[in-house]
């Protein structure tokens, strides 16, 4: 998950008109920690999603899933983008 791939899920469910890519960013971001951890003399930094954000991630990852199958592997949408290649060759 990173802020690319949430803006392209956001924006590509408002211009194909589905309303599974439309994830509650605000509540994302208000949910991820950032957290410090130490083992011995070894200080790692993490990033973490709160409990209460899973609801969140689960539904930007379904969202994803539902956009690879319907948009991206649409037989349409493939059928235009191998035209448009043969077009242009």
């Amino acid at each position: 998950m990173d802020a690319d791939r949430l803006d392209y899920l956001i924006r590509d469910s408002e211009f194909t008109g589905v309303n599974y890519g439309r994830v509650e960013l605000d509540y994302i971001i208000s949910n991820i920690r950032h957290l410090k951890i130490v083992n011995d003399d070894l200080e790692e930094s993490i990033i973490a999603i709160d409990s209460n954000g899973m609801h969140g991630i689960e539904h930007y990852l379904l969202a994803r899933f539902f956009e690879r199958i319907q948009i991206i592997k649409n037989p349409q949408v493939f059928l235009m983008d191998f035209l448009g290649e043969r077009i242009f060759k």
